[in-house]
C-alpha cells in the first residue's frame, strides 16, 4: 500500500509501530487504573473530611487558590504590561496605516476607472 506523500510502507513495518500502539495502549490502561484507584483512596480519606469527590478535582468550577508572588513577579507582571501597551499602540499605529493606503489605493483605482 502507498502512502498520500508517495512513500511505500512494508507490512513489517506497520505490523512493527502497531505492535507499538498496542503497548502505548496497555500502558496507558494500566496507568489510567493506577489513578483510580488513587482517586478512590483519596475520596475514601477525604470522606471524613466532609468534602465530596468531585472537590477533589482541581479547577472544577472556582478558581485555583492564590499562588505566593515573589518581587520578581512584580517586576515581571509590569514588563508584561509595558509590551502590551506597547503592542497595542503598535496596532493601533498599523491600523490607521492600513486605513491610509486602503483609501489610496481606491483614490488610484478611481482615478484609473475615470481615465479610461
Amino acid at each position: 500500500m502507498q502512502l498520500p506523500n508517495g512513500v511505500t510502507q512494508s507490512h513489517a513495518v506497520y505490523q512493527d509501530r502497531f505492535h507499538k500502539l498496542q503497548e502505548h495502549l496497555r500502558q496507558l490502561t494500566l496507568l489510567f487504573r493506577k489513578l483510580r484507584l488513587l482517586y478512590e483512596k483519596c475520596a475514601e480519606t477525604t470522606a471524613e473530611l466532609g468534602e465530596t469527590p468531585s472537590e477533589l478535582i482541581p479547577y472544577l468550577g472556582e478558581e485555583a487558590p492564590g499562588v505566593q508572588v515573589d518581587p520578581c513577579g512584580f517586576t515581571a507582571q509590569w514588563e508584561r504590561q509595558e509590551v502590551f501597551k506597547k503592542v497595542k499602540q503598535k496596532n493601533q499605529e498599523m491600523k490607521l496605516l492600513m486605513d491610509q493606503m486602503r483609501n489610496l489605493l481606491w483614490d488610484v483605482n478611481a482615478m484609473l476607472t475615470l481615465r479610461k
